[in-house]
């Protein structure tokens, strides 16, 4: 069966909108509202992190963004948190940046625009150094493509160093990862018993 796109609550209502389907419409933002309210890590708290995975699309490769969750300085009654930025790996300083700033309703966690317009299955949050969400198509990190020098072992057996670039694996792109690995295994000991 092939993995699903993900999809925000902000898009599916705007998909039921165009059935002109007002229930799935107004539920699709309750829903997608009560699920993070609901959620037991919530509200975001001063210090978090929230990681924004933008999946490749044509010819821009997938990219990440990093906010941390601050006390906000907008005025008002009560306590605040809003997102800022800290970096992005998008491929153009337009794209980024998008859910900073405090929430759109005084008194909403800081991270409902992320969790409505981008979706509960791109977002990561880490508080206090461990992961406690990770939805479907997001990375648990900030994506780094910088070439790095390892110890590695070659087919042959032989013991020496190589660079490598880490490929980060969101949880949809784990499904099947085990049987991929199984079947370049076998392709490649038949090569071996081959020659």
């Amino acid at each position: 069966m092939a993995e699903q796109r993900a999809s925000s609550p902000v898009e599916r209502a705007a998909e039921a909108k165009r059935a002109r389907d007002l229930e799935a419409e107004v539920g699709a933002l309750v829903g997608g509202h009560g699920a993070l309210v609901g959620a037991s890590w919530a509200p975001t708290r001063v210090g978090d992190l929230v990681w924004v995975t933008c999946e490749a699309s044509g010819d821009q490769p997938r990219w990440t963004e990093t906010y941390e969750v601050v006390a906000s300085t907008e005025p008002g009654p009560g306590e605040q948190c809003e997102l800022r930025l800290v970096e992005h790996t998008a491929p153009s300083q337009e794209l980024a940046g998008w859910f900073g700033g405090p929430p759109e309703f005084w008194g909403e966690d800081a991270i409902t625009t992320a969790w409505m317009e981008a979706g509960a299955d791109r977002l990561a949050v880490v508080r206090d150094g461990a992961v406690v969400f990770q939805g479907r198509h997001a990375l648990a990190g900030p994506e780094r493509s910088e070439p790095r020098v390892a110890n590695a072992v070659g087919a042959d057996g032989v013991f020496g160093a190589a660079v490598v670039v880490e490929r980060h694996l969101t949880p949809a792109e784990m499904d099947g990862l085990m049987g991929r690995v199984i079947e370049r295994g076998a392709e490649i000991r038949r090569e071996w018993e081959g020659k």
